[in-house]
């Protein structure tokens, strides 16, 4: 990627690279909740925190609820997913905030899906070690990028996940909302 940090601390991107990313990144509003939807290609991650989309940034009032993780293309390569927040400044607010050590156990299936909800509500459960981030069911407190890692020192073979995390504005009830 043709990018550089200018003096500001700024990230400047050139040409075609500007839009240019491996995770495609979404937003849409379903109801009360504001869903962000991305498609990660594991394959493409290293053990370097990766912004999914320099355009997306959730609210720092957002409060996460849900995640969905849905396998596009079977996992393999004895690799865990880490998802989680960078900072404005990209800085790290919690890099495995969102989801941590996810296996590819957890996206073996063409079509599985793992649904995470806030700690209060039921979840999916993960077949592999993978955990609920610290930062589902809490509200951010500052506006941030989404990012994901390679957790491990192997690298991923295959993999392709759509991922899809749902917030809540500052004020909705949680419980009617879902």
């Amino acid at each position: 990627m043709a990018d550089w940090t200018n003096g500001d601390g700024l990230r400047v991107k050139f040409g075609a690279f500007q839009s240019e990313s491996p995770h495609r990144v979404g937003e849409s509003q379903e109801g009360d909740y504001s869903v962000y939807t991305m498609d990660i290609d594991l394959t493409a991650l290293d053990e370097t925190e990766t912004v999914l989309n320099d355009s997306v940034i959730l609210p720092n009032d957002m409060y996460l609820a849900k995640v969905e993780i849905i396998t596009l293309v079977a996992a393999a390569g004895d690799s865990e997913l880490d998802i989680g927040t960078i900072s404005r400044d990209r800085t790290e607010l919690d890099y495995d905030g969102i989801l941590k050590v996810w296996e590819e156990a957890d996206g073996s299936t063409v079509g599985e899906t793992v649904v995470i909800w806030a700690p209060a509500y039921e979840s999916t459960a993960l077949t592999g070690s993978g955990a609920i981030g610290a930062q589902i069911g809490t509200q951010l407190g500052e506006s941030c990028y989404l990012s994901a890692s390679n957790a491990s020192s192997t690298a991923f073979s295959a993999g392709l996940l759509k991922v899809r995390l749902y917030g809540l504005k500052e004020g909705i009830d949680v419980a009617a909302a879902r």
